[in-house]
């Protein structure tokens, strides 16, 4: 008797943890992609792929924590044929990250198995509830991601639908596209529309350009913007698109390959000038100074670069980004005479703070001019120098948390 109540126990625990390993999701294991693709065409369902890695903690956490939820296991066992794929180590997991360009993990995919598109996608770790909400939207064929895009390229363009598609975008982990679609969109707004604080928060989202219409109208009509919107946060807006943009401007070099606007360069110096904020200055100084080295004369650079910082035109620490943009510039000279100018003009700064970031910074810039000078000993101990300076820059930094 005691025999046959052992066998019962053991059948009783093994019946247990069977069902523990299906709780949730149900995945389906080494099975070949096209008899996936055949299952969910017979059960009219669509396919859920959980790309993931093992070295990812979210992937993990959506394993042990998010996938093993009964209501998540209720919603996507009854509509879709799920599988996981390791796109680092299972074969058709590389395929997946090639064709679907993967970047980021985990990546949930949503594929028709008529099409083999996907229809809707989510990048990132999620909680239960945002999970099912992604799932129940790819079921939608007017909301998941494909109907959006659908929607967008037949011209719908209201508010409430780009604001759902921009937010499905963004779980998507399409930033080349939400850019697309937000700047498209926020240009369209006139100065009075912005004073909506929602019309305003989307401006702040997704105006990336200083050029855009809405930003322009600004800079055309401030002292109405200011007194319609508030001086404060007109100007934090503008300052922060034009500085960014200056700087983008003055990174530009002979090694690119890009074709220079000049028109935009043009257009944002005018446009500097007529926007009186205490940062307009370091700004313009980066465009004027800039205009030296698609000219190839390096000596004006220089020229310029000792004059914009005789009369301390930044705000506080980005004299130090004037300084080491030009001197990468200076890099792509070929007078030793100049970069040997260069070089000095580090040690002397080197020589003048006690911030060892800094001084690691300032190293790597003149192991860039004595290697473009033909000194590659001395840039090798400049660069060996750097590293110990970034080193002792973190353990500081650690010391002092």
């Amino acid at each position: 008797m005691s025999r046959i109540i052992f066998v019962i126990l053991i059948s009783s625990l093994s019946v247990i943890q069977l069902s523990g390993q299906e709780k949730g999701i149900h995945f389906e294991q080494k099975i070949k992609w096209e008899k996936i693709i055949n299952k969910a065409k017979k059960n009219n369902k669509l396919i859920f792929v959980d790309c993931y890695t093992t070295w990812c903690i979210p992937c993990k956490n959506m394993s042990t924590e998010v996938f093993v939820s009964d209501s998540v296991g209720a919603y996507f066992n009854d509509h879709f044929i799920n599988i996981k794929l390791d796109i680092e180590k299972d074969s058709l997991g590389a395929r997946f990250k090639r064709k679907f360009m993967i970047s980021a993990v985990p990546t949930l995919l949503f594929i028709d198995p008529a099409t083999t598109e996907v229809v809707h996608m989510s990048v990132g770790g999620l909680k239960i509830d945002q999970l099912l909400d992604v799932a129940k939207q790819a079921m939608d064929p007017c909301h998941n991601l494909k109907g959006l895009r659908d929607r967008y390229l037949r011209g719908e363009f209201d508010k409430d639908f780009i604001k759902e598609y921009l937010i499905t975008l963004l779980f998507a982990g399409d930033k080349q596209t939400r850019r697309e679609v937000g700047e498209k969109f926020v240009s369209s707004f006139t100065i009075d529309e912005l004073k909506d604080p929602e019309n305003w928060e989307m401006l702040m989202m997704f105006c990336y350009d200083p050029l855009a219409a809405p930003v322009q109208s600004m800079i055309d009509s401030i002292s109405y913007a200011r007194e319609l919107l508030g001086r404060e946060k007109v100007d934090a807006l503008i300052n922060e698109l034009y500085y960014y943009a200056s700087y983008e401007i003055s990174r530009w070099n002979p090694a690119s390959g890009d074709i220079f606007d000049e028109s935009r360069n043009a257009k944002i110096v005018s446009n500097l000038l007529k926007f009186d904020h205490p940062d307009v200055p370091g700004m313009l100084a980066h465009l004027y100074t800039a205009e030296h080295v698609r000219k190839g004369n390096y000596r004006s650079m220089l020229d310029e670069m000792h004059n914009v910082m005789r009369f301390n035109m930044f705000q506080g620490d980005k004299e130090n980004t004037y300084f080491h943009l030009f001197m990468d510039q200076l890099a792509f000279c070929a007078d030793t005479l100049l970069l040997q100018e260069g070089i000095d003009w580090i040690d002397d700064k080197f020589k003048q703070t006690q911030n060892l970031n800094l001084k690691s910074n300032l190293m790597k810039r003149k192991a860039a001019l004595l290697t473009k000078k033909g000194d590659s000993i001395a840039a090798e101990d400049a660069i060996v120098q750097s590293k110990r300076l970034q080193e002792q820059y973190m353990k500081e930094r650690k010391n002092n948390r």
